[in-house]
């Protein structure tokens, strides 16, 4: 349970509109040891319980600011999800966007949450648990170009960190080996989506050649991560794979969205990609700049 003093900051972080001196508040409580145990289940502002780690800082700023730091494409998932969607979540890690998702699609509608690193996914479990939430259902594979077993690296297995990767790098020492399927094999055996959110850590373009099929026949919104990618290499380039599908990209805004031609020249770290000429696109044009 939080101090009366955590509940306080908490609240003033979540719900008072001025922002002007918030991070420094939250910086000195953040490096402070917490006044619970291991873990804490707090409850977002969206309403949903999550559990929390707190050595994570990804975590500690949720349970202070009560929603994960990604604001704009929170704002933009509520005013686009409606009840009834099939909702993908692929890199779910603990499930902020999968619970965020499977309140809004309701008991009609369906979230699919893929998560591979199995402490990880342990926390995604334990959260859909803790909300009682019928509608999700976790697959425990990565996503890639091909059906293999792979190797995922992270830096400590049991921070649920949100940055657990199939690219190896040196600030990442343990690593575990998860089973990789392609959407274009896996997809038949899932309800097709309305939406997709694809946070994949660097290996998207894998994921994108092995979900061409799928891609092609069918025009969900996707929200991507696509930050840090290769946009040229050996295996082509990603910008001419996502256009020739018929997809187009878009920045997300405060209160809008706007089309950029090359995603690499952006500072953005997520997009939207959408197929213009689907029925799909008029939950977005009202948002377009």
């Amino acid at each position: 349970m939080k101090s009366l003093l955590d509940q306080l900051v908490c609240g003033y972080l979540r719900w008072v509109p001025v922002t002007e001196g918030k991070g420094r508040i939250y910086r000195w409580f953040a490096r402070r040891d917490w006044p619970t145990g291991e873990f804490e289940d707090v409850r977002t502002k969206d309403g949903f319980l999550l559990r929390l780690n707190p050595h994570n800082e990804e975590h500690r700023r949720i349970y202070y600011y009560g929603e994960h730091d990604e604001r704009y494409e929170l704002a933009l998932l509520r005013k686009i999800i409606q009840p009834g969607d099939v909702f993908w979540d692929i890199g779910s890690n603990i499930g902020y966007y999968s619970c965020l998702a499977a309140r809004l699609v309701g008991k009609s509608g369906k979230v699919v949450a893929f998560e591979p690193a199995p402490t990880t996914r342990e926390y995604l479990e334990k959260n859909i648990d803790l909300n009682a939430f019928l509608n999700t259902l976790v697959i425990p594979y990565a996503v890639g170009e091909r059906d293999e077993i792979a190797t995922i690296h992270m830096s400590d297995p049991l921070l649920g960190e949100g940055t657990a990767s199939l690219n190896a790098s040196d600030d990442k020492s343990f690593c575990v080996d998860v089973e990789v399927r392609r959407l274009d094999n896996l997809s038949s055996t899932l309800p097709t989506p309305n939406l997709v959110k694809i946070d994949v850590e660097g290996v998207f373009g894998q994921l994108w050649r092995g979900a061409r099929s799928f891609f092609s026949g069918h025009a969900p919104i996707i929200m991507a991560e696509l930050k840090g990618e290769s946009f040229v290499s050996a295996e082509g380039n990603l910008g001419e794979d996502i256009a020739v599908l018929g997809y187009s990209m878009f920045e997300i805004h405060k209160h809008s969205i706007r089309q950029v031609s090359d995603p690499a020249d952006s500072k953005k770290r997520n997009f939207i990609l959408v197929k213009q000429n689907s029925p799909a696109f008029s939950r977005l044009e009202p948002l377009v700049a």
